[in-house]
């Protein structure tokens, strides 16, 4: 992409993706080529509303999708919230809208840090604790924890972005996700 070598045909799908990718870095490079994503969704919630989805379908996009930073029962990885009784918690219009917009409502403790470290390396996490010689941190995708010495961290700045990303799902997609996620419940 950066090169201008993707094809004519494959570009829109490309930039949907580039856009998409859990990785903040390629989503601003991504931004910055093709132009901002981080405008609020046009995808009308109303009409999605009305639509009844396929739980089963649902099931499977979660599993291709979700699975790969929530916890849905005994599946998928413990990094953002769990999902498992997500159907209690947001309503069928609040489903859509974490899907569809996931910087509007990023939970306590699941806030995006823009570590950098005095090396220039930086990188997206979620800071699960700060004391003063360690921080301990939740990298996209994982579950697993790494232990940053301070005396190594230039900075660490919250950001407004959610680390989720913006799926690039068809409103019969979303329909069918959301139809399967509010039938998790307790």
């Amino acid at each position: 992409a950066k090169a201008d070598q993707i094809p004519a045909d494959l570009l829109p799908i490309a930039q949907k993706i580039l856009q998409s990718s859990w990785n903040g870095n390629i989503r601003a490079e991504a931004n910055e080529k093709f132009g901002s994503d981080t405008a609020k969704s046009s995808v009308d919630i109303a009409k999605l509303l009305a639509q009844e989805g396929d739980v089963a379908k649902g099931l499977l996009i979660s599993n291709n999708y979700c699975v790969s930073c929530h916890k849905i029962g005994d599946k998928g990885i413990d990094f953002g919230p769990a999902l498992s009784e997500i159907g209690d918690k947001l309503s069928k219009e609040g489903l859509f809208n974490a899907i569809i917009n996931p910087s509007e409502g990023i939970g306590f403790g699941y806030e995006t840090q823009l570590v950098k470290l005095k090396d220039g390396t930086q990188f997206t996490c979620i800071v699960n604790s700060k004391t003063e010689n360690d921080l301990v941190v939740k990298l996209v995708g994982t579950a697993e924890q790494k232990i940053y010495k301070l005396v190594n961290v230039e900075s660490i700045t919250q950001l407004d972005e959610s680390l989720m990303p913006k799926f690039p799902l068809s409103e019969t997609e979303l329909v069918d996700l959301v139809s399967y996620l509010e039938t998790l419940r307790k």
